[in-house]
């Protein structure tokens, strides 16, 4: 495994320990995914996050949790943020929402995310993550104290 995906071995066993099921981190030509480690049998309940780095942007464009409501989307993505301010990734997009996602929709702006409409029924969320225009303070007590900009 090269150090891009070890980088992403944490994320990883999160997700297991609050989604309670065991998933593989791979990755393809242009994205990294966490994916169930066996096939789900009910194709309307499924677990799958897809990311890809692209210079100086993360882009999330799949996050579908097993168990809603439990506050593991909003740990994904203060360990995205995170990561991305760890690695001098000033962008991270969430792409591609459907405006009927509500939860997804005040998850963005939660982490004050701003919204492009795309399309009729898709928006782009943007976030710049810089020392001067990022606070902490909505991260979970487990996050805060371990964001730092140089």
């Amino acid at each position: 495994m090269n150090k891009e995906m070890v980088d992403f071995l944490p994320l990883k066993e999160m997700i297991e320990k609050e989604q309670e099921i065991q998933t593989i981190l791979k990755k393809s030509e242009n994205n990294i995914y966490i994916v169930p480690l066996k096939e789900a049998t009910n194709s309307s309940n499924f677990l799958q996050i897809t990311f890809r780095i692209n210079e100086e942007t993360l882009v999330l464009s799949w996050l579908y949790l097993l168990h809603e409501n439990k506050g593991t989307g909003s740990r994904i993505i203060e360990w995205l943020i995170n990561y991305c301010t760890m690695n001098n990734l000033n962008i991270f997009k969430i792409v591609n929402v459907e405006r009927n996602k509500k939860g997804m929709r005040e998850l963005c702006k939660k982490y004050n995310f701003f919204e492009i409409k795309c399309k009729e029924e898709f928006s782009d969320y943007y976030l710049y993550i810089t020392p001067d225009n990022y606070q902490e303070t909505h991260f979970s007590e487990d996050l805060k104290g371990k964001i730092h900009f140089e």
